[in-house]
């Protein structure tokens, strides 16, 4: 409620950065912080797996905890993170995640993002089982309008800043 928000104004206040494009690096993990909230922009998280990748797709009001990669436990995994235009993240610091606490609504709508993260990834994965690659490719070009694509007279435009190699990622296209 906007009284609410009032209250709570001061405590959401919170450092941003402007990622360039290119490899990201993701800041230290700061112990009380609820993660990084995705301002503006793209980023890329690109796992490998022995010889098999795969690529998934953060976008603006995504959540995510970049420190939280448990992959280093299994032999041969990596995780490579990318940014493909200029993209900007606020921190959710140990202000927010208080102001978070103590706000069910505040809760509840960014509990929301990291469930919906969760609902696209297995989604894909469940495309990632398609035999064909162009109905993997066509379930996810329409997963990615759905995001981010732009009604227009002409049908939906899905103007995004992606190689040939990133979507054969996410879809796990092989040559």
């Amino acid at each position: 409620s906007p009284s609410d928000l009032d209250g709570l104004e001061a405590q959401l206040r919170c450092r941003t950065f402007v990622l360039k494009p290119g490899r990201w690096q993701p800041p230290p993990a700061e112990s009380d912080a609820f993660g990084l909230y995705l301002v503006d922009g793209l980023l890329v998280r690109r796992l490998q797996v022995g010889s098999a990748r795969s690529a998934e797709i953060l976008g603006p009001s995504d959540v995510l905890r970049p420190w939280h990669e448990d992959f280093d436990l299994y032999d041969g995994a990596d995780t490579r993170w990318t940014v493909p235009s200029p993209a900007r993240l606020a921190m959710l610091d140990g202000r927010v995640t208080s102001a978070i606490g103590s706000s069910p609504e505040l809760n509840v709508a960014l509990s929301g993002r990291l469930v919906r993260r969760t609902r696209e990834l297995a989604y894909l994965a469940a495309l990632s089982h398609l035999v064909k690659v162009h109905e993997r490719l066509l379930g996810t070009l329409w997963h990615l309008a759905e995001r981010w694509g732009r009604v227009t007279a002409r049908g939906v435009v899905l103007a995004l800043p992606f190689t040939h190699e990133i979507l054969a990622e996410v879809v796990g296209a092989q040559r």
